[in-house]
């Protein structure tokens, strides 16, 4: 009898052993079946087709990524079946529950649209806005055309500025106004008035030279001396009965200077000096400095003049002076040099900084350029013929 029992629980040990087999062993080979969506099938995917029918253990998308025990059940095995036939035949009745895991893999059919935007046809170079000017700082900056009346560039073209030598074509209209070209002066004292470190055009007292001579060298080398002879003798022919001290002579010039601006509409300057020193009275804008310009310019004489790039002079008195044309843009042998460049007028001071004002002759027109307020002599140069390249007609 004893016997009988311990038959009969090795019997049944042998049977909780085998079932714990099946159901643990992870090392046991799958066979892993995919539904397939009727979406796919419905859209002939024949490899989701051939996946489903295949009970190969070839890995899946999915069951490359997920965890093993996700992945599939196993069938009994045989040695699961004999197990529970050898405890029938022990006369012990056994329950065997299995489990049943399944597992679904789902396939996603992704349907990627791309659209294809066709890109718009790139503009003609007609079409193009033109290029802004790559120039260096400056106070102000325009480009104007004479017969179209049209501003072509500006910056800060109304604004307030100091315009330093640039005077000068106010200084020399006048002359050219109340004086003679072969009219003989007499260099005075005025020229004592002249300012330290000034540009000069190297008169002295007792010098005897003639008008156009005059202006040759108040123009050509920006002769601050030579800016103080016209302003006395100017305000001395206009006011022959009186004996003007040179101080009072040039305060009438520069009131007539003030009354002349008036009269040609700049009504944003102010004039302090005949030279264009800087003083706090003494300023302008570059719209109103473009009128001088072209007032200057519609004088033959002065027109010839600021086109000349070197002139020799024997004065009266026996002295020769030679004088070369400080804007650059007319001279040949120059880095700034521009073959149609005929004028005008350079300017330099502390407050003002480095001025030019050029005329351009063009296509049958006159083009005014301007940099004003530069911070180098360089600069002034690389500021205009910047805008001479990119604002003019193409030569």
């Amino acid at each position: 009898m004893k016997l009988k029992v311990f038959t009969a629980a090795l019997a049944a040990a042998l049977i909780f052993a085998a079932c714990g087999n099946v159901i643990e062993d992870n090392s046991l080979p799958m066979t892993t079946q995919a539904p397939v969506s009727a979406a796919a099938t419905a859209a002939g995917d024949e490899s989701l087709t051939a996946a489903a029918d295949t009970s190969a253990p070839e890995k899946t998308a999915a069951s490359e990524t997920g965890p093993a025990s996700e992945q599939s059940s196993r069938p009994e095995t045989a040695e699961a079946s004999s197990a529970a036939a050898a405890t029938t035949a022990a006369t012990t009745t056994a329950a065997t529950t299995t489990t049943t895991i399944t597992t679904t893999t789902t396939t996603t059919t992704t349907t990627t649209t791309t659209t294809t935007t066709a890109k718009p046809s790139q503009p003609t170079q007609a079409e193009l806005p033109p290029a802004e000017p790559l120039m260096p700082y400056c106070k102000a900056a325009a480009v104007y055309c004479i017969e179209d009346k049209e501003l072509l560039y500006s910056s800060n073209y109304t604004g307030r500025i100091s315009i330093a030598s640039t005077t000068k074509l106010l200084t020399a209209s006048l002359a050219l106004k109340y004086l003679k070209l072969p009219d003989v002066v007499t260099v005075g004292t005025e020229v004592w008035m002249t300012k330290p470190y000034s540009t000069v055009a190297g008169l002295a007292v007792g010098n005897k030279l003639t008008v156009e001579q005059l202006l040759y060298g108040l123009m050509l080398p920006s002769g601050n001396d030579a800016a103080y002879v016209v302003a006395v003798n100017v305000a001395r022919k206009l006011n022959p009965q009186a004996q003007l001290t040179d101080e009072q002579a040039v305060n009438i010039f520069v009131k007539l200077m003030n009354d002349t601006a008036g009269q040609l509409g700049m009504l944003s300057s102010h004039f302090a000096n005949p030279e264009g020193w800087d003083d706090p009275d003494h300023f302008s804008t570059l719209s109103d400095m473009f009128v001088l310009t072209q007032y200057a310019l519609s004088q033959p004489v002065l027109a010839e003049i600021v086109s000349t790039r070197y002139k020799q002079a024997v004065l009266l008195s026996g002295q020769t002076l030679a004088w070369s044309n400080t804007n650059q843009l007319i001279n040949p042998y120059s880095g700034y040099y521009v073959a149609d460049c005929i004028g005008c007028k350079t300017g330099t001071t502390g407050d003002a900084g480095c001025c030019l004002i050029a005329a351009v002759r063009r296509g049958g027109k006159t083009y005014l350029c301007a940099a004003m307020g530069t911070l180098t002599t360089e600069d002034r140069y690389a500021a205009v013929t910047a805008l001479i390249s990119s604002k003019l007609p193409r030569v």
